[in-house]
């Protein structure tokens, strides 16, 4: 992510988010709250810790996996393809979500997720686990799967939106629907591969989880022409949140990556 369009989000919102952190070339994180601490995990993950109005604090981990050696392309040109292929394609990711969920501060974080709540969330460049399920050919995609069975998190789209066949989820792509994204003719394979997955005990629950987009024109490589400046849609959760089980209360928080958003209310 460039300066230029760091810059360029700050002038769409307004100066609403007040507080921002990149240290990763390809990730970002804005904020309305304070941003007390960050830190890089890895070149892939940035961690920050926030503390909103009223004193609750949470934990970030925005994340941008490689795109490279996309897993749907493989799978919508091989459909028969072996599954030992698609882990092989997939091992990037997999490994570099495996660091992030049993990195140190991860460990950490999540011994106190009950009072703190630990987020990940971001553009993950994989389909999920849970929405391949039930089809002809289900493939349990690692990052997601990774976050959920070893770190205990929640998908919270899926969470608010439990049948992938009536709620897909499809996050990729606005501007790539009937054109692949290198301008050749064709379907573009959509997928839900942006994420905002959150574990707090019973801190805070997902009430609402959904995708979001303003205008933009269906054609390649002109985001920045349009009023949505992303080929993303974003996803946006709202949590309530039990201050009697935080560390302290809050009134509503809301915090941006390139394609997520969150929001708390008191509960």
């Amino acid at each position: 992510m460039s300066q230029d369009q760091v810059d360029k989000v700050d002038e769409l919102l307004k100066g609403t988010y007040k507080f921002s952190y990149q240290y990763c070339a390809s990730v970002a994180v804005k904020s309305k709250h304070k941003i007390l601490y960050s830190s890089k995990i890895s070149n892939s993950c940035q961690r920050v810790v926030v503390r909103l109005d009223t004193g609750i604090i949470v934990k970030i981990y925005a994340v941008y996996m490689p795109s490279e050696n996309y897993g749907p392309y493989l799978l919508e040109k091989h459909p028969n393809i072996p599954f030992i292929i698609l882990d092989l394609n997939e091992m990037t990711r997999r490994l570099e979500m495996g660091r992030i969920a049993t990195c140190e501060e991860m460990k950490d974080d999540l011994k106190n997720a009950e009072k703190c709540p630990v987020f990940v969330f971001g553009d993950f460049n994989s389909p999920s686990d849970m929405d391949y399920k039930g089809q002809l050919r289900p493939y349990e995609w690692p990052t997601t799967k990774i976050l959920r069975a070893h770190g205990g998190f929640t998908d919270s789209f899926r969470e608010a939106n439990p049948c992938p066949a009536q709620y897909p989820g499809h996050s990729w792509a606005t501007i790539y629907k009937n054109i692949h994204e290198n301008g050749t003719p064709g379907r573009e394979p959509q997928d839900r591969i942006d994420f905002i997955f959150y574990k707090a005990g019973t801190t805070c629950r997902c009430v609402q989880s959904e995708l979001f987009v303003d205008e933009y024109v269906e054609k390649p490589n002109i985001v920045e022409y349009n009023v949505w400046p992303s080929d993303h849609f974003a996803v946006i959760s709202r949590f309530n949140m039990d201050v009697g089980k935080a560390t302290t209360s809050s009134v509503r928080q809301s915090l941006v990556d390139g394609h997520s958003c969150l929001r708390c209310g008191q509960r």
